[in-house]
């Protein structure tokens, strides 16, 4: 019998309490960003810290729809550690800057994560 498709072990979803109860697997990536960087998951995080050496922006979405839905980074500083689950961050600057993300990612795979274009709770 196949595990992908095996009703009696059902693959976790954004919505499955297990996965946000255990430690998060480990991430990091760090992007020089000249004016805008992506951070793309391998799976949905569980929780993330960003790092900045400029000013910067995260958003969580990109187009128009995004852009009123960001917060701003201070340079020389450590968010703190936001428990959100995405597959995706973007990242925006006005001067080159060194931007870092720890995450903690759980078994979801980012495929399987809320799509972007619902992210619409900012109007």
């Amino acid at each position: 019998m196949s595990l992908d498709h095996n009703t009696r072990i059902p693959m976790p979803s954004v919505t499955s309490v297990p996965e946000y109860q255990l430690s998060g697997l480990p991430f990091c990536e760090t992007k020089l960003a000249t004016q805008a960087a992506t951070f793309t998951f391998p799976r949905v995080t569980r929780w993330f810290v960003i790092k900045s050496t400029q000013e910067t922006k995260i958003f969580f979405k990109t187009g128009n729809d995004g852009e009123n839905q960001y917060f701003t980074l201070p340079a020389n500083t450590v968010s703190p550690r936001l428990e959100l689950r995405c597959a995706k961050l973007y990242a925006t600057t006005t001067v080159n800057a060194d931007i870092e993300v720890i995450a903690g990612l759980t078994h979801i795979l980012a495929e399987r994560s809320v799509p972007e274009a619902m992210l619409d709770w900012i109007e």
